[in-house]
């Protein structure tokens, strides 16, 4: 009896076991397909996003190309404009606030000096522009803008003579902020390479 017994316990168990395999088979059936399910939505942002990134680099790289042109073409307006200018180092100024006129009449005195050979209706302004040293003792750089390269062109050929001034005065071409940035960096690399020589 005992026997007996313990044969129907066994099968009831083993019921209870194949019920419990079925529904622990079911909710792994049904996790299995939730992961799935959650992995090809995953696998779809993924590829989706992919695509996203590549339309947006692929626009970034056009605004890129549009400004790279503009940034050319305002640097070839501000080269053409600069062409006509000098920017002239050292010059006293003698008033706090000077006018074109007063600044034009310099430049000419400062000019006719050196032996450069130019009318004040072959300058169209000239002023002062802030120095970015404050121990510059109020000695502003003077920049004149000229109607005709040529005078311009006087100016510079004759500009060796102005280190012969009192107080010493340096004539320079005027550089864009792009070629200013240039030449630093050109001058900064060629102390660099003849203090590790």
């Amino acid at each position: 009896m005992a026997a007996h017994q313990l044969h129907r316990e066994t099968v009831r168990w083993e019921e209870q076991g194949n019920e419990l395999v079925a529904a622990a088979k079911k909710l792994a059936y049904k996790s299995v397909e939730f992961i799935s399910a959650k992995s090809d939505e995953l696998v779809l942002f993924k590829t989706n996003t992919i695509t996203e990134l590549k339309q947006i680099k692929s626009e970034v790289n056009v605004i890129s190309l549009k400004c790279e042109k503009i940034a050319n073409s305002i640097e070839q307006r501000e080269e053409y404009s600069y062409q006509y200018n000098v920017k002239t180092i050292g010059v006293p100024q003698e008033q706090q606030t000077e006018t074109a006129e007063q600044t034009s009449n310099l430049c000419l005195e400062i000019f006719r000096k050196i032996g450069a050979e130019v009318l004040l209706q072959d300058i169209d302004i000239a002023h002062r522009v802030p120095s970015r040293n404050p121990d510059n003792n109020n000695n502003n750089t003077i920049i004149c803008k000229f109607v005709r390269r040529l005078a311009r062109e006087n100016v510079m050929a004759a500009r060796k003579n102005a280190n012969d001034l009192q107080p010493s005065i340096r004539i320079y071409d005027h550089l864009t902020p792009l070629l200013q940035e240039l030449l630093y960096e050109a001058k900064r690399y060629q102390r660099m390479k003849v203090l590790s020589s």
